[in-house]
């Protein structure tokens, strides 16, 4: 495509589309009652080039004749020209290094049910998914939100309730449903500290009584989470500790009421047994 910019020899502004290969942008002062037509909503109509607004979509066909003002319009059609090249080369790359997924995001982002969630799963790893299941098979209304593109396109091939969305954003949050008058609970299935912190913040701000359910890397994090207003914290090593423990004690013929007792008075004030008699390194 070619640009030329020249005086007019009429006093009409206009953008003059030729033909499929060529446009000249003709630059001149403005007519009140020329008109464009643009796709706004879905629909066509013809409006003041004034009243062009972001997001509409200006159709153009050869022999056409679009007023504008002519300042903007070069240097908007100039820069697209210029960068649209480098940006198409530079997702090549990214795709190419695996980096993006050749999907649109915002389809993503679209599936939504009537139903208000009365659980909201933040993160969508291995973690978050497991707690869709179980919520799904007790047919608790739930939604998970996520951003590991590929994992929220399987989840939803898989019939799971998953959206992608960054789950720190309060109006991400806010559009997938949570509410202080529907929401009942909150799982934080993060593997980030800072990301889970900033999460409960917003969380806050939007339900400040809804109960918090932290997923913890470990007993530092599950005590931090536990200040920042989580109801409960589950710290992962102890916690899988206590699983293989489980396994093991039954295996030996110990009964399965004095295990749950046992690890119940070890999980009782957050694992203050645990960090009093145990040396984790890493707590």
């Amino acid at each position: 495509t070619g640009f030329s910019t020249k005086r007019p020899t009429t006093t009409t502004p206009a953008i003059n589309i030729n033909d499929s290969t060529a446009t000249s942008i003709n630059v001149a002062p403005k007519l009140n009652d020329s008109k464009v037509k643009v796709k706004r909503n879905g629909k066509e109509e013809d409006i003041l080039p004034s009243e062009v607004v972001l997001d509409d979509i200006v159709i153009l066909s050869p022999g056409d004749q679009i007023p504008a003002d002519s300042e903007i319009l070069i240097a908007v059609i100039v820069l697209s020209m210029m960068t649209t090249p480098i940006m198409l080369a530079l997702y090549d790359r990214l795709a190419r290094l695996g980096k993006i997924t050749h999907v649109n995001a915002k389809n993503l982002r679209a599936k939504k049910s009537g139903v208000a969630p009365a659980v909201v799963i933040c993160g969508f790893g291995r973690v978050g998914q497991i707690i869709s299941k179980l919520l799904r098979e007790q047919n608790i209304p739930y939604i998970a939100i996520g951003m590991n593109v590929n994992a929220i396109m399987e989840g939803r091939e898989n019939g799971f309730n998953a959206v992608y969305g960054d789950v720190s954003n309060m109006m991400v949050l806010r559009e997938f449903g949570l509410s202080s008058r529907t929401t009942r609970a909150v799982v934080l299935a993060l593997d980030n500290y800072d990301t889970a912190h900033k999460t409960i913040l917003s969380v806050r701000a939007i339900a400040p009584r809804v109960k918090i359910f932290a997923r913890a890397r470990n007993l530092t994090d599950s005590k931090s989470l536990l200040r920042s207003g989580v109801f409960q914290a589950f710290p992962e090593t102890i916690e899988s500790s206590f699983f293989l423990g489980y396994g093991l004690l039954e295996s030996l013929g110990v009964p399965d009421k004095k295990i749950a007792e046992m690890l119940s008075t070890l999980r009782a004030r957050n694992y203050s047994k645990i960090d009093h008699d145990i040396t984790l390194g890493e707590k």
